[in-house]
């Protein structure tokens, strides 16, 4: 199987009046296949949203390199990572981040519709999306209409809408109850099987990290796999 992703030296360091400069982490290392679903656990600020902004291309390293399908991100200007951001990487936060003016369906194909693509197309891969979560039925719905559990189930078929070579869900559990927790991390990992879909997902609940097929543990800077 070959790597999506490649993490190479990766160092992170923020510049701070107080103490001069705080390192986040320094010098890690390591790959994920595809169709890999990795976990990544570790206490609040060990840098596990960072990482996971760094691999997303939303924020640049201090050092390092990461490299997804073959591409390294650090020799893109602005605009290309943006458009790399867009076509590469789906991405699922604690709190689902839909646009409150659109429906369902609308934004579950924001995504294609940033890259250019009509309403048209992108609306009937968004259907077949709404359909594998189960809210077929909720596709005119706005998002202050949907319970906080259906609202994080059309965040992760967005994430599915561009076909990325990877999804990063940062806390993507985070702000639900244990019932609906458990239900949206089997969602999450029947559709990876499904579509063969690449996973790394931050996540506070050990118990659901023990359902993936590896397991990373962020402290104190240093990353170690279980």
């Amino acid at each position: 199987m070959e790597n999506i992703l490649e993490v190479k030296s990766l160092g992170k360091r923020y510049a701070s009046s107080g103490t001069g400069v705080v390192e986040v982490f320094h010098d890690i290392t390591f790959d994920v296949k595809a169709g890999e679903i990795v976990a990544l656990t570790g206490p609040s600020g060990s840098g596990k949203s960072t990482l996971l902004n760094l691999i997303g291309t939303l924020d640049l390293p201090s050092s390092g390199e990461i490299i997804i399908e073959g591409e390294d991100t650090s020799v893109l200007t602005s605009a290309e990572l943006a458009s790399f951001r867009n076509k590469k990487i789906g991405f699922i936060f604690q709190f689902h981040h839909l646009l409150p003016e659109f429906t369902a369906i609308e934004n579950i194909g924001m995504p294609a519709l940033i890259a250019g693509k009509t309403l048209q197309g992108a609306s009937k891969r968004a259907e077949e999306l709404l359909a594998e979560v189960g809210l077929l039925d909720r596709k005119t719905h706005r998002p202050s209409e949907l319970s906080g559990g259906e609202a994080q189930r059309v965040a992760v078929a967005r994430s599915f809408m561009m076909q990325p070579a990877l999804i990063l869900a940062d806390e993507p559990t985070g702000n639900l109850d244990n019932e609906n927790s458990d239900k949206l991390f089997e969602l999450m990992l029947a559709l990876a099987a499904k579509f063969n879909q690449t996973f790394i997902i931050a996540t506070h609940n050990t118990e659901l990290a023990k359902r993936a097929q590896r397991h990373f543990h962020l402290e104190k800077g240093i990353l170690q796999e279980y």
